[in-house]
């Protein structure tokens, strides 16, 4: 094997890797409703995956995406 033959692969690996991660964060956005987001509307977070790619998509997957049933989350306050 020659250095550009594993490098090749790499990229590959990496990019199927990378257009997974948005596919299925576009999937699961398209998916949810609105009521269930967690911090923007519909519209910001189709513009922040459309635009904001891979990014985008591991943005949605933190910080959008609804919380599984019986997670609980945390409160601001303190105790």
């Amino acid at each position: 094997m020659t250095g550009s033959f594993v490098t090749a692969w790499l990229f590959a690996l990496v990019l199927v890797v990378c257009l997974g991660i948005w596919a299925y964060s576009v999937v699961d956005f398209g998916e949810t409703d609105e009521r269930d987001m967690r911090t923007f509307t519909k519209e910001v977070w189709g513009v922040i995956l459309i635009f904001g790619c891979v990014f985008g998509g591991i943005a949605w997957l933190v910080g959008g995406r609804p919380h599984p049933p019986g997670v609980r989350r945390r409160s601001s306050g303190h105790r």
